[in-house]
């Protein structure tokens, strides 16, 4: 009876659980950070900042320190790195430790990311119970937008924090505006002759338990997000021209264009062309903006077509120009962050980490993100309801994709178990999948021999029944994004029926496919909400056939619940020697707030009782 928590399960395929417990790791002493700008928003910034060890993990952890900067607006210059040993001898870091290194396009390319680079600093001799500290300079040549300053930090993190301060000296020309979210701070402002200095600290600051498939630490430790910018508007007036230049092909993208589309019979095929292709021909580089000027403007699309691979804003300009030279006129970037929320109050481009494309058909707005590999939709379900900025002439304000319904996360499957007389279990399964479901099963399939896949779905029979075994495994092509992808399995379970005197049960120890580390439901009490990021509406049927000479003594009875957040509708009946069950289940919110974690505890602790029970056949 545990197909109905199989269910449960593959909705956390892309979850973070996690449920870190026990000591402190390290201690921040302080953390400082002082910004002198000048009138057209460049200038340095300069970090500070000593961190006390406390375990071998902190030690670990804590054992080097990266900074990325972009070399045609970025310098960052080390000014300070030693460790304190435990008796006060103070150790200097070499400078043969202290490396600035260019970013490979992926791990062992020759290509190299144009102007990225990154400080690393080893420290050396690190344990528990020493410090490290470090200081280091940043200068900002150019802004990230001409003549505005945005910024962003957080004030808690998963270490505790004894004191953090932020020091922004501005010019006058230049006015702030803030928020603060999930938390307080101290504000404080001092005005000069020719600066307003604002200071942001807090002190004393516990550090934030983890918590299992809960959000990201971005959208629920205390925040500060602060900007001169006027309003989305005018930046997204800003990034349109920012890219514009990039966008214009050459001879060798017009021709690309031409045979792209030679087959093409509809204006879906020819989308589904254009998008295929950036999506499979040019090499994701999962490098995400960086907050500066140069981690915003993409690669010109000539360059990125003949290198074949682009981080995120370098795919989407080369799909933009794409569509614009098949007469897709109305393509514009797109500005995003598919994981945290972005603070609509400040207009804020650093919020952004990710870049996708729009195209304008009638009133609506078409979305696609050629980066996610394995996604049938042009834009994956993880990115419904999510901030974005779709860059135009005219500018426009913040606004969000659409919000689809859960079916377009959607998994079936159906099995068929046969029981020999000898309480051998035969069983034929088949997953099929849509959405997030489809993404991740093309993913293990694409990815994993097929001996290696075979064990992934094995045990999850195995921790109840030990000699199972795979007979055989058939999936579908992953690479045809016409239909959705299937997976069979076919399985032999010796004593898969306990017999007991007359009576053989069964059923009680169908294991569920585990595709996530702990449980979210495991505390009795939550701080922050669950955060399941997607929809799901799911189907199972199961047919259960028995030797003729058996009949059924119990049979659990059927079982239907609903909560604001979750459905599940079990029900099974009985006809000669066969036994049919049908699960229907589906999670409606992608948040759960702590007020409604207890009554989904509570449904979640039923469904695992309800999902042991047996069913019990007896001998005629």
């Amino acid at each position: 009876m545990k197909k109905l928590f199989l269910i449960f399960t593959l909705l956390f395929i892309f979850n973070r659980a996690l449920a870190q417990e026990g000591e402190d790791n390290a201690l921040y002493l302080f953390d400082s950070t002082e910004i002198f700008l000048k009138p057209d928003a460049s200038g340095k910034e300069i970090n500070h900042c000593l961190i006390k060890i406390l375990t071998p993990t902190g030690a670990k952890k804590f054992s080097s320190a990266s900074f990325p900067y972009i070399t045609l607006y970025d310098t960052v210059v080390v000014k300070k790195a030693v460790v304190i040993k435990p008796d006060g001898k103070i150790i200097k870091v070499r400078k043969e430790d202290i490396e600035d290194l260019p970013m490979p396009a992926w791990p062992g390319s020759k290509f190299l990311i144009p102007n990225l680079r990154i400080v690393k600093i080893t420290f050396p001799e690190v344990e528990e119970g020493c410090a490290v500290e470090f200081l280091l300079e940043r200068i900002t040549r150019n802004p990230p937008y001409d003549s505005v300053f945005d910024y962003w930090t957080l004030f808690e993190g998963f270490e505790p924090i004894k004191i953090k301060v932020l020091k922004i000296h501005f010019p006058t020309n230049l006015k702030p505006k803030w928020v603060v979210k999930n938390g307080t701070i101290t504000e404080e402002k001092r005005e000069k002759k020719n600066e307003i200095e604002y200071i942001f600290s807090a002190n004393d600051v516990p550090r934030i338990i983890e918590e299992p498939a809960m959000p990201p630490l971005e959208d629920i430790a205390t925040k500060l997000v602060l900007s001169t910018a006027n309003s989305w508007e005018a930046i997204s007036r800003w990034y349109y021209q920012l890219c514009e230049p990039k966008l214009l092909p050459d001879e060798e993208i017009k021709e690309e264009v031409k045979n792209l589309l030679k087959d093409a019979r509809s204006r879906e095929d020819s989308l589904r062309f254009l998008f295929e292709f950036v999506k499979r021909e040019i090499r994701y580089v999962e490098t995400r903006l960086t907050g500066r000027k140069g981690g915003y403007e993409p690669a010109p699309i000539t360059f990125t077509h003949k290198t074949r691979y682009g981080v995120c804003r370098d795919k989407a300009a080369l799909l933009v120009g794409l569509l614009r030279e098949a007469g897709f006129k109305n393509s514009y970037m797109v500005l995003t962050n598919p994981s945290n929320r972005v603070e609509k109050e400040i207009p804020a481009p650093s919020q952004f980490n990710h870049a996708i494309v729009a195209l304008k058909e009638g009133e609506e707005f078409i979305f696609f993100d050629p980066t996610v590999e394995w996604s049938v939709e042009f834009l994956s379900p993880i990115e419904d309801e999510r901030e974005v900025l779709i860059c135009t002439p005219e500018g426009r304000d913040l606004e969000k994709t659409p919000e689809r319904p859960g079916s377009v996360n959607f998994i079936q499957v159906n099995s068929e178990v046969n029981i020999l007389s000898d309480r051998t279990g035969r069983i034929s399964l088949q997953i099929v999948g849509r959405g997030v479901i489809d993404m991740a099963l093309r993913n293990l399939i694409k990815m994993l021999p097929r001996e290696r896949l075979s064990e992934v779905f094995l045990q999850s029979f195995k921790a109840n029944y030990p000699q199972a075994h795979c007979d055989s495994i058939k999936t579908s092509d992953p690479e045809d994004y016409k239909s959705p992808i299937t997976l069979n399995l076919f399985l032999t379970i010796p004593e898969y029926a306990t017999k007991i005197n007359k009576e053989w049960h069964i059923g009680g120890g169908m294991s569920s496919f585990q595709f996530w580390d702990g449980n979210p439901f495991s505390t009795e009490e939550r701080k922050y909400p669950i955060y399941f990021n997607l929809k799901n509406l799911s189907e199972a049927k199961t047919k259960i056939t028995f030797p003729k000479n058996l009949k059924v003594k119990y049979l659990p009875k059927n079982y239907e619940k609903r909560t604001e957040d979750m459905e599940a509708k079990m029900t099974l009946k009985v006809e000669r020697n066969t036994i049919t069950s049908t699960t229907i289940s589906a999670i409606t919110s992608r948040l759960i707030p702590p007020e409604r974690y207890k009554e989904n505890k509570k449904m979640m602790e039923e469904l695992e009782q309800f999902s042991r029970e047996k069913i019990i056949l007896e001998e005629k």
